[in-house]
């Protein structure tokens, strides 16, 4: 279930007395994805009605909107999609480039066939494509088919509003951002609100300023914003998916010196029991996500404590105390974790 079948539950006042008919080709997933459903209705208070089915043609039936939202291929195809362009000197990325079109091929017969079943069963309703590439797909069924049809994105805009609030120095409110694109890479801020007014001119201060501060490798990446900004006159709303386009060489230099530090801090850590370093350290501490998370902080200390131990008590010390506490600790974590889950799962089922 995707976020923008969640929407219909958040705006289900909009559409009250409709219909959300799930279909999954398999029959597994449909019952969970269904009760789900049910739940947020029930708690939401909205007038809809929710069925699920493994047939297109009942699932179809005289819709208006139709939602795609699929991976042909599975994680596996991903994977290809990533790591096949890469081998050839090519960054691999699963909206664009080769691994875009690798992916392109697998979802536009799927999406095509869809449309066909539209045609016959529904040919008024709106084709809302979820399914990546998504700039790929809108523009077969464009060309290919009479549905109508919209491509969207949850990437851009979400985010955007809360790194541009931070940024900006200003509360979520007080900032309005709206995106438009063929997806992420080519993904641009075609409007900025602060307080009502055009924010514009006060976010291309920002980058201006954020330029003069930054260092290596940060100062080009804002020399890059800066100059697509100077060019297009927009704000990219995901520069990290187009920068490594035009920072090729550097970019895949990067993607292979991270794999090589993977696996030497891997080999010496299983190697030499005194040292510290893991190879998960390595990505944490490098990850902008978990650093906002707050799991590099938790790691640091972890590490710091083991190290202390080792130092100053020796492996005695660390074998007596250091583990039974931090297995206490963990052990403790796990079965809050089991019990609240178990209450959200019996919720789930019996709400109270």
């Amino acid at each position: 279930m995707s976020q923008e079948s969640f929407s219909f539950f958040r705006y289900g006042e909009a559409i009250a007395g409709s219909e959300i008919a799930l279909m999954d080709i398999d029959p597994s997933r449909l019952p969970m994805m269904e009760r789900l459903g049910r739940r947020i209705i029930m708690e939401k208070g909205v007038d809809l009605k929710i069925t699920s089915t493994v047939n297109l043609k009942e699932s179809l039936g005289s819709s208006t909107f139709v939602l795609t939202n699929f991976r042909p291929g599975g994680i596996e195809g991903l994977r290809l999609d990533e790591e096949i362009p890469v081998k050839y000197g090519i960054l691999g990325q699963e909206t664009s480039g080769p691994g875009g079109t690798f992916f392109a091929l697998r979802s536009i017969p799927q999406v095509l066939s869809l449309c066909e079943s539209m045609e016959a069963m529904c040919p008024d309703a709106w084709l809302i494509n979820y399914t990546n590439p998504t700039n790929f797909v809108a523009d077969a069924v464009h060309r290919e088919s009479k549905i109508k049809c919209a491509a969207i994105c949850d990437g851009g805009g979400n985010g955007l509003n809360y790194w541009l609030s931070e940024a900006l120095n200003l509360k979520l409110g007080e900032v309005r951002a709206r995106c438009a694109g063929t997806n992420h890479p080519t993904n641009w801020l075609i409007e900025l609100q602060v307080k009502g007014e055009d924010g514009y001119p006060l976010l291309r201060k920002h980058v201006k300023e954020h330029l003069q501060k930054n260092v290596g490798e940060e100062r080009k990446h804002d020399e890059f914003v800066n100059k697509i900004m100077e060019i297009y006159g927009l704000y990219p709303s995901n520069p990290g998916y187009l920068y490594p386009y035009f920072n090729h060489d550097n970019a895949l230099a990067r993607h292979k010196a991270g794999f090589l530090i993977a696996i030497i801090l891997g080999v010496l850590h299983a190697r030499y029991i005194w040292f510290p370093f893991e190879p998960i350290g390595f990505f944490i501490a490098t990850e902008e996500w978990e650093l906002l998370a707050g799991l590099w902080t938790t790691f640091l200390v972890a590490w710091i404590a083991k190290f202390l131990t080792l130092r100053i008590g020796g492996s005695k010390a660390y074998e007596n105390y250091g583990v039974p506490l931090a297995s206490g600790f963990v052990m403790g974590f796990t079965i809050i974790g089991l019990i609240g889950g178990a209450i959200l799962i019996l919720r789930f089922f019996v709400p109270f």
